[in-house]
């Protein structure tokens, strides 16, 4: 008989303890948030044909791919189609230069015209006389001032970059008189001293 009950109480333990767990269970099912999955406007070919179409530079591509991926699940293709003719579009980009990864091996010793294929348009030109150089020189700067490059003898050959070494390579810097890296710009002298 003894054994009886304490098998009954053991049992009895158990089965509360079961019941328990159960309606633990039931309650945090009941307190679990379902969210909806959110279904992207772009496709991967939609996002290649939204960039190809709309930029000319791996800096506008590299823009137009932040924004997109910003706004995959909340604008369409139509929205940020309009949007990219804002002057919001511009404050957008310009806040963005900070975060393109500057390759400067594609811009040495290149012209004023292969450059702008590569970065696009200068936002400023000016005439310097740096000394030691063959006469005045052209300083452009590019990239909401991201890159700024002094043209000797028609070629791209002082070039800055104005942000952390992080978001700048050179690959061949042997090739170049001289490459150096600070703080917050890296300074690249292609041919000339």
């Amino acid at each position: 008989m003894k054994r009886l009950l304490v098998f009954l109480g053991a049992f009895l333990t158990i089965m509360i303890l079961v019941s328990s767990c159960g309606n633990k269970n039931s309650v945090n099912k009941e307190n679990v948030k379902i969210e909806p999955i959110k279904k992207s406007f772009w496709t991967d070919s939609l996002k290649n044909s939204f960039i190809t179409s709309n930029a000319k530079t791996k800096f506008e591509k590299f823009v137009l791919t932040e924004l997109i991926s910003e706004n995959e699940y909340s604008k369409n293709p139509t929205e940020l189609k309009e949007y990219i003719h804002t002057p919001d579009f511009d404050n957008y980009k310009s806040s963005k230069s900070r975060n393109f990864i500057v390759v400067v091996d594609p811009l040495a010793g290149k012209s004023k015209k292969e450059v702008e294929k590569l970065i696009g348009k200068p936002n400023s030109k000016e005439v310097i006389h740096p000394s030691g150089t063959p006469g005045p020189c052209d300083k452009y700067n590019y990239i909401y001032n991201l890159i700024e490059i002094v043209y000797i003898n028609g070629k791209a050959d002082w070039i800055t970059i104005n942000n952390s070494s992080d978001y700048v390579l050179i690959y061949n810097t042997s090739d170049y008189q001289s490459a150096d890296w600070f703080s917050d710009y890296a300074y690249v002298k292609v041919h000339t001293k």
